[in-house]
């Protein structure tokens, strides 16, 4: 996938990880700062917190990807038009991100994009039987990612991840 492989061409280029300290990201025009004196040319961030820049500039970024929640349609479509913005869906189950698709700016839909590597995501019913495409259905996510189950919760495990036909998966 181009994500991956960008991700991969960034690591052998040199690029580095910029940690961000709780009391730094409530101070957003020192975000700002930040991101164009470390020359960041890739973020990631929940919408929510996007939602909080008000659509200001982000000096040299170039990719931004948001997950953890459904991304805001105006401001994805608003950074999309300036740089690469990649929506990112995937519970905390499956470590957070199970799919992702690059959103367009002038998408009509903002979708979830498609299965990383090694996930696979399923439309099922309730009783985790496959939907016809298009309908509606829950979604099922199974992979290496996905997590053994919930700490000292083996009710809730047994609830949640299903075995099934395509093997283990989250609901």
């Amino acid at each position: 996938s181009d994500l991956i492989s960008d991700t991969a061409t960034a690591w052998t280029a040199g690029a580095a990880l910029v940690p961000i300290l709780r009391g730094e990201m409530d101070d957003l025009a020192g975000m700002r700062e930040k991101i164009a004196r470390l020359g960041v040319t890739t973020a990631s961030m929940t919408p929510s917190y996007l939602r909080l820049f008000e659509q200001a500039d982000l000096p040299g970024l170039r990719s931004l990807m948001t997950v953890g929640e459904p991304p805001h349609r105006a401001d994805a479509l608003h950074y999309a038009a300036r740089m690469r913005y990649i929506n990112g869906y995937g519970p905390t189950e499956s470590t957070a991100a199970a799919s992702y698709g690059q959103i367009e700016a002038q998408a009509q839909r903002l979708t979830a994009g498609r299965p990383m590597a090694n996930t696979s995501v399923h439309i099922r019913n309730s009783q985790g039987e496959s939907v016809p495409p298009g309908a509606a259905g829950i979604l099922w996510v199974g992979g290496m990612g996905l997590a053994l189950g919930y700490l000292n919760r083996p009710d809730l495990t047994t609830a949640s991840f299903v075995e099934t036909s395509a093997g283990r998966l989250y609901c």
